[in-house]
């Protein structure tokens, strides 16, 4: 009798200690689940932002790159600076490179002359929802030099 009772506690023991194993290993699997997933999460979260800091840096590049374009053709719009008013805004120039699209344009305020350049890509349905853009602007003074000849020297880029 002994041996029989000796047998069977020994057999739930063992049982006992199989069932231990398997919850410790279940948690073990639902925590390596969860930092798995973190991790998925973290990687994909830095890929989008690596998307949009090459949107980022493709608009601005575009939008640097319309300014300069303008820059060596802007006594061509003399006319039309001299008759802007304060507060007044003259639509400049518009322009494509491939998807992304430029808008530039001449403002005063408080006396000075400023370029404005808006960078904008508006291919994909969220793009037109949230229009990722980049505003540039850029201080011109104007100069007449002895002769009469106007020309216009870039005081730099502002805010």
């Amino acid at each position: 009798m002994n041996t029989v009772c000796a047998a069977l506690f020994a057999y739930r023991k063992n049982r006992s200690q199989q069932g231990m194993v398997s919850v410790v290993l279940l948690f073990l699997l639902f925590i390596m689940l969860f930092l798995g997933r973190g991790l998925f999460r973290l990687a994909r979260q830095e890929a989008e932002n690596i998307e949009q800091y090459r949107l980022e840096m493709q608009l601005r590049l575009a939008a640097e790159g319309a300014t300069e374009n303008l820059w060596m053709r802007l006594t061509s719009y003399e006319t039309q600076l001299d008759a802007l008013q304060e507060g007044g805004k003259i639509s400049l120039e518009q322009g494509k490179a491939g998807d992304i699209a430029t808008y530039t344009y001449a403002v005063v305020s408080k006396g000075k002359l400023y370029l404005v350049v808006t960078a904008f890509r508006r291919e994909s349905a969220l793009e037109k929802l949230l229009e990722p853009h980049v505003k540039l602007k850029t201080e011109v003074k104007k100069i007449i030099d002895e002769k009469g000849k106007t020309d216009y020297k870039w005081m730099g880029w502002t805010d």
